[in-house]
């Protein structure tokens, strides 16, 4: 890595370890310590993470330089991917289950078991356990992979909904590759080719197993929530949770 490889690593981790200040400072108050009651109260949760990784994806030059239209339709159909990811690297294992330590809102644990069903924390872990070992070693990293995530088009395949096409692709495409390389670079210089090869192929397994458990949890709260409800969520979370 070069001196500003190094220099770009760490803006990123600064503006991340930021992001709660920074939505502080955009006028975004998280009002919503309470455990959720009921479908749209639990969606409404995750607008803290989403307000706070916006603060924190606005810090990055090369997310602002793609133009409004093209970044809207990245935050609508990836933006709940990256929130997800964030909650996993933020929870540390204890026995079969996983506790959160940096949790943003309460989980209603009972009730996301009853919409998705008991096996929904098992099912979780089962998913992003090989994340937390991994952040336990280095959580640097993880900042560069939510910027890969969100510029990634085309990650909500397959959820029924058709993905717009970006008026400057290219744009989109060549920041993308930019913290891809950063990521890369950053791996393979910490942790060497093999081990660097390792944790990306985590990294992409990973989500590939979330898109597909994903497309179940929407199904259950699309089944369960009804047009009177729908009035309860708030419209970030209506855009990213197509709604």
């Amino acid at each position: 890595m070069t001196a500003d490889d190094l220099e770009h690593i760490e803006y990123i981790r600064q503006s991340f370890d930021k992001r709660i200040e920074l939505a502080a400072q955009d006028g975004f108050e998280n009002n919503l310590l309470i455990v959720a009651q009921d479908i749209p109260d639990q969606i409404n949760t995750h607008s803290v993470s989403a307000f706070r990784l916006l603060a924190f994806f606005k810090q990055i030059p090369e997310f602002n330089q793609i133009n409004i239209h093209d970044k809207m339709i990245l935050i609508k159909y990836n933006l709940m991917h990256v929130i997800a990811f964030n909650y996993a690297v933020s929870f540390r294992p204890q026995a079969d289950k996983l506790h959160r330590i940096d949790e943003d809102v309460p989980w209603n644990v009972q009730l996301l078991e009853t919409v998705h069903g008991q096996s929904i924390l098992a099912d979780l872990s089962r998913i992003f356990r090989p994340l937390i070992s991994i952040t336990k070693r280095d959580m640097k990293l993880f900042p560069i992979v939510f910027i890969v995530f969100i510029l990634f088009k085309g990650i909500s395949t397959g959820e029924g909904l058709p993905e717009p096409i970006l008026e400057d692709e290219m744009s989109v495409y060549r920041a993308q590759n930019i913290f891809t390389e950063l990521l890369w670079k950053y791996l393979q210089t910490t942790y060497g080719f093999n081990a660097a090869a390792r944790i990306m192929l985590s990294i992409v397994t990973r989500c590939i197993s979330w898109q597909v458990y994903y497309l179940k949890m929407r199904c259950n709260i699309d089944r369960l929530i009804s047009v009177t409800n729908e009035t309860k969520v708030l419209p970030l979370m209506k855009s990213i949770f197509h709604v």
